[in-house]
């Protein structure tokens, strides 16, 4: 996938698999740490079903990677002094992570050069309701939109309906 958005392929991903199995720790922490380690401009936005999951738990879990002495040991930079908030952290060479809930509005009027999807639903509920299931497909559709040309997608899904937005 890296290989891919460095040669500006315009990649997408797709990780499905059931709760508590490592997708969201393979592909939304360690897998963007390691890619911002090689290319602190990337700037990635982490979405999820709320604010809470992605600001809270992913956002915070990468932040600990690229802050710790083992990123700098392997060639990591450290992060701006004025921009290592949960909300949004960054890079002096502008990468970082924007991360937002699913129906934030935070991601409107900005750009990003991979796109992280975790998990479009809450629980099995939302993903069983036909308004629910629009609204999704009309935010990420929004989403697609942020991408810079040549970016990537990655969308890390527990599939509950056979129509969810996957």
């Amino acid at each position: 996938f890296v290989a891919e958005v460095e040669a500006k392929r315009d990649p997408r991903l797709m990780i499905f698999g059931p709760p508590r199995h490592g997708k969201t720790e393979h592909s939304q922490i360690q897998m963007p740490s390691w890619a911002m380690r090689n290319h602190p401009d990337w700037l990635f936005m982490g979405i999820g079903h709320s604010n809470t999951l992605v600001v809270d738990h992913t956002s915070a879990r990468m932040r600990d990677v690229v802050m710790s002495e083992r990123f700098r040991e392997l060639g990591g930079r450290p992060l701006r002094a004025d921009r290592q908030g949960l909300t949004e952290w960054r890079f002096d060479e502008g990468g970082g992570i924007i991360p937002a809930g699913l129906n934030s509005g935070k991601p409107m009027g900005r750009g990003a050069k991979v796109l992280n999807v975790d998990d479009f639903y809450k629980n099995e509920q939302q993903a069983y309701s036909p308004a629910a299931r629009s609204k999704v497909l009309s935010q990420i559709r929004m989403l697609h939109d942020r991408i810079v040309p040549g970016g990537g997608v990655i969308y890390n899904i527990h599939r509950w309906h056979d129509e969810d937005a996957a």
